[in-house]
């Protein structure tokens, strides 16, 4: 009688229940791995993880005669090794994604877009509206670094008195610096992309 009882009630339920228990566990433990371990690593563990379950497949279709033995010796050595790397890796904790959110978006301005603004340049910022958010008032006379610091669309500074000059220019979000030759005097700037001076992106500034 019991032994009957867990042929045909016990195992029908503790068996699907234990594979969901085994699967959840596997899944939790491999995402604390990747999520611990650095973004290139990560990339290389998951797929050895989905290679061993397709060898492993494949290996079951071409043997059948495998002892369930020796299945279930496989299936164990694997989950163990999953979960306790899950538990070590939970235990560290997940890596650092605002280091590697800063690393990339310095390697997305590249070109001519540096990480930072040139010591003592005179600096114009231009957003996603047509305006320059902030510009110099005063520039000093000889040779000065223009900084363009883009936070969205694409923008440019122009020297009107120097024969409309472009001086710096950038395409996308990022630092963007050259530099110019001035005299005393005073200078309109603008940007002359078509359609944004006209819609209020330029200003005076003075050369001292």
């Amino acid at each position: 009688m019991n032994s009957d009882f867990r042929q045909r009630i016990l195992l029908p339920i503790a068996l699907p229940f234990g594979a969901l228990l085994a699967i959840l566990a596997v899944a939790y433990s491999l995402s604390r791995v990747l999520l611990a371990v650095e973004a290139n690593l990560a990339v290389f563990i998951a797929l050895g993880v989905a290679v061993y379950v397709l060898a492993l497949a494949f290996l079951i279709d071409r043997r059948p005669r495998i002892s369930s033995r020796a299945l279930a010796v496989g299936t164990a050595l694997a989950l163990l090794a999953v979960v306790g790397s899950g538990v070590v890796s939970a235990a560290a904790g997940p890596r650092s994604f605002e280091e590697e959110d800063a690393a990339a978006a310095g390697a997305e301005e590249g070109g001519e877009g540096t990480a930072d603004v040139p010591e003592g340049a005179a600096v114009f910022t231009a957003g996603q509206e047509l305006a320059y958010t902030d510009a110099p008032e005063t520039i000093p006379a000889g040779e000065a670094t223009i900084a363009l610091i883009l936070e969205g669309l694409a923008h440019n500074v122009v020297f009107e008195e120097l024969g409309d000059q472009l001086i710096v220019e950038g395409d996308t979000e990022g630092v963007y610096s050259d530099t110019v030759t001035l005299e005393p005097g005073e200078i309109t700037y603008y940007c002359n992309i078509a359609g944004h001076r006209e819609a209020g992106m330029e200003g005076t500034l003075a050369v001292e």
